[in-house]
């Protein structure tokens, strides 16, 4: 066996040296490693954090509503009566002679239509006891001749009389028949005066009226507020925030 010199023989303590290096390298990056782990990726440490939230929160609020509210007014208004003055209700008037072949019945009534709206004289006559003709007239203050009359001959006598007056005064109405008279003979007189008066009445009466009121109510409002809430987070993202 032949041997070389003792410096060409190799070591072998270098080779297990150097290994030894890495291994101790290798074991003291492992503790950094996790260490870098915890604080750059390990989420763990809570940080405070202002948030934006709505909640509903309950307030009172006026509400405008309507009602119906009763109120007495005074109304004035103008109001048409119509009014009747009886001047003859079924009056009788025996017929008398004035002249050998006259015979007459008068009336006499007074009209007062100052004033008064829409005057009419209305009523009716009749002949009592006689079918013999008859001529009837009426005639107003100012002599106008405002109703007249000429019975048939052989027909019972009478008819209805309707004149508007013109003028207020006193009236003349005249019965005249030619025919002699055998037993006593009558006329039988109805008129009267109708006219409408305008009147003015004021009334009280009751209305309603629509009016607003307010009232409390109870309503769900919507609102924002500012919260601190924590989230976790990594070390590094606590600190330099």
């Amino acid at each position: 066996m032949t041997y070389q010199n003792q410096d060409e023989i190799p070591s072998l303590e270098e080779p297990r040296a150097k290994g030894n290096v890495w291994k101790a390298v290798a074991i003291a990056l492992v503790p950094i490693i996790v260490i870098i782990c915890i604080v750059f990726t390990i989420p763990f440490v809570n940080r405070p954090v202002q948030v934006v939230e709505t909640y509903t929160d309950t307030e009172s609020k006026e509400e405008p509503y309507t009602e119906s509210e009763p109120y007495t007014t005074q109304v004035t208004e103008q109001v048409t009566q119509s009014s009747y003055y009886t001047l003859y209700d079924n009056t009788l008037s025996e017929i008398r002679r004035i002249l050998p072949y006259v015979w007459v019945a008068e009336f006499y009534f007074s009209l007062d239509i100052i004033g008064k709206s829409n005057p009419v004289v209305s009523g009716s006559w009749e002949a009592l006891n006689t079918h013999k003709q008859f001529y009837v007239t009426i005639d107003d203050p100012n002599f106008n001749r405002v109703y007249k009359s000429l019975g048939e001959v052989g027909r019972a006598q009478s008819d209805k009389i309707e004149f508007i007056p013109k003028v207020s005064g006193l009236y003349y109405l005249r019965f005249q028949t030619e025919a002699p008279r055998i037993v006593p003979t009558y006329v039988r007189l109805t008129i009267a005066l109708k006219s409408d008066e305008v009147s003015t009445i004021t009334t009280e009466r009751t209305e309603t009226k629509q009016v607003t009121k307010y009232r409390q109510v109870l309503v769900d409002v919507t609102k924002e507020r500012t919260v601190t809430k924590y989230e976790k987070v990594p070390l590094w993202k606590y600190l330099f925030k």
